[in-house]
């Protein structure tokens, strides 16, 4: 919030006027102020498989031509779920037509109708369905704010006397075949991964040892390392497993693969010493310019119902590398 938040330029915010909310923009035109312009329920059906709402939003828009805009909500618990968002705009006249998905995820298309959204351990589907060919676009909303979500537009190419868009949007279940750890190979972007945007460390098609990604460490830092962490993976307290991948060293040395033990309610486990400091279950080491695989064996304590991997640079190296293929797996 600032002072232009309670006043009557409050809705020169792209994060407070309608752009940067999920509703469409109808003729180049933003939804308008004031309690004039509101939803209209016009049908709604509950049950216990599904949900369904139906909304005329016309009076949100100063657009004589648009005749009636209507959305329904589909809610359906069958199988995994799935939450359905569609739109029918009718015109008296040709109009463009265009609508949005408003996240705070990382978005990777991968098709022309398909896109799959990661938040850290969640991860979901979007499939794209219009009545005529559309663009899709994404703009980050800077707003000198904390939060700076990505707008995913998707807008109608041609002008029509109708346009509909409907948006399947579904949970997304990543295989990790016989290993416990979801996206070790980085195909997913920062899926299941957290990488501070500190300059230390990001996502990489540069080079890869499985796929066309890795992970690329860049510790040009002498006081300080990566921090990175992934998301939870379920284990067994006293079973053996391995952690294992491949490492590209380009220059330097110096990267940790640590092991965090978690109980039930997510307090970290390690013993640490009178600084705070951890031992890794191993350092990756290799020569230059060459995959190098390495292998690391541990065995979570007693109490313990989860781990993450943490892969950190000492805070006194310096190192370029490259990791990918990261796989957990039962030692046996």
């Amino acid at each position: 919030y600032t002072a232009r938040t309670f006043s009557s330029h409050r809705y020169e915010s792209k994060l407070l006027n309608s752009y940067g909310h999920p509703v469409p923009v109808i003729a180049g035109k933003l939804q308008v102020p004031g309690g004039g312009a509101r939803g209209v329920v016009l049908e709604t059906d509950f049950s216990p498989a599904e949900d369904r709402l139906l909304i005329e939003m016309d009076s949100c828009y100063q657009v004589p031509e648009l005749d009636s805009l209507r959305r329904t909500f589909i809610h359906s618990r069958e199988g995994d779920g799935a939450f359905v968002v569609s739109d029918v705009a009718v015109f008296s006249e040709p109009q463009t037509y265009a609508t949005a998905l408003i996240t705070r995820g990382q978005v990777e298309r991968i098709d022309e109708t398909t896109l799959e959204i990661y938040d850290f351990e969640s991860a979901l589907r979007v499939e794209i369905d219009a009545s005529a060919a559309f663009t899709l676009s994404e703009e980050r909303i800077q707003e000198n704010a904390p939060v700076e979500p990505t707008r995913l537009g998707i807008a109608l190419d041609e002008p029509g006397m109708e346009a509909r868009v409907a948006l399947r949007i579904t949970p997304l279940e990543v295989s990790t075949g016989d290993a416990l750890l979801p996206n070790g190979d980085f195909s997913r972007s920062g899926f299941f991964w957290s990488i501070p945007a500190d300059g230390l460390a990001s996502i990489s098609g540069e080079r890869a040892f499985a796929g066309d990604r890795s992970l690329h460490i860049t510790d040009t830092s002498e006081g300080r390392g990566t921090n990175i962490d992934s998301g939870r993976v379920p284990v067994e307290a006293g079973r053996s497993y391995t952690l294992s991948g491949h490492v590209y060293h380009v220059s330097g040395s110096g990267v940790g693969m640590y092991v965090k033990y978690l109980d039930e309610s997510g307090q970290v486990l390690n013993v640490s010493d009178e600084r705070g400091h951890m031992e890794p279950v191993g350092t990756l080491e290799g020569p230059e310019g060459q995959w190098t695989p390495f292998s690391f064996g541990f065995t979570p304590p007693e109490g313990t119902a989860a781990l993450r991997v943490w892969i950190h640079s000492y805070n006194g190296a310096v190192v370029e590398a490259f990791v990918d293929g990261l796989r957990i797996a039962p030692a046996d």
